[in-house]
Order: C-alpha cells, then sequence, then structure tokens
C-alpha cells in the first residue's frame, strides 16, 4: 500500500450517473477535482454522515484516492 498525498477543498457538487457517483471538489489551489465513487461506496459515505447527497454541498474534505475524510467534523471516531 502506498501513501498518496490527499486533496482538499469544499464539495461544489455531487452528481449521480447510475453506477457510479462523481463528487466536484475545489481544491484550494482553485482547480476542481472529481471524484469517482461506486454507488454501494456513496451510499456507505452517506449513511455515514447521516445526510442527504445535496448537504454534502460546500463540506470540506481530505481524499487520499482511498478514503475521504471530513475536515467539518467537531469530533472524529
Amino acid at each position: 500500500m502506498t501513501y498518496n498525498q490527499p486533496i482538499i477543498g469544499s464539495i461544489l457538487a455531487v452528481r449521480d450517473y447510475g453506477t457510479l457517483v462523481v463528487i466536484f471538489l475545489n481544491m484550494e489551489d482553485g482547480r476542481t477535482a472529481p471524484i469517482p465513487l461506486d454507488k454501494r461506496a456513496f451510499g456507505s459515505l452517506l449513511e455515514g454522515e447521516g445526510s442527504q447527497p445535496d448537504e454534502l454541498v460546500g463540506r470540506r474534505i481530505s481524499y487520499d484516492g482511498e478514503q475521504i475524510l471530513f475536515l467539518d467534523r467537531e469530533c472524529s471516531r
């Protein structure tokens, strides 16, 4: 397993394409990065956050190529 430098930014939009969901991330350097997720993985993410897709917009995250970490949480698990 290799360590990937995480990208950090705010979620601009979430698009559902059937079996694939893409999170568009506004990175700190002004670029936009797509983060593709399997529909099941995205469902687990929503369940873990207790939110709907539109409620993710604006939230700050870190993504290392494998895991999404919400940076706006008051406490970590």
